[in-house]
């Protein structure tokens, strides 16, 4: 798999993520029980800066000379590993 197509995955996971807490975040918004829309913003914020860290972090690795461009680790970093 090459870079391009894994990080369609990973934004295709993100896109899910977010199809799925948004529309129940705006839910509860609009019945103004907003201790519950938090819990779903927040969820659909970790899973953003999770998948974002991690293929930041595959990047920089790349750059600096660590790993060979690699679409399954790109999708390693961006999904499974964390700091």
């Amino acid at each position: 798999m090459d870079e391009s197509k894994a990080m369609k995955c990973v934004l295709a996971v993100l896109s899910a993520v977010t199809a799925v807490c948004m529309p129940i975040f705006l839910y509860y918004v609009s019945i103004d029980l907003l201790e519950f829309a938090c819990i779903f913003a927040l969820i659909n914020m970790g899973v953003f800066w999770k998948l974002y860290l991690g293929a930041k972090r595959y990047f920089k690795q790349q750059e600096l000379g660590l790993n060979e461009p690699s679409g399954k680790r790109l999708l390693s970093y961006a999904l499974f590993e964390f700091y």
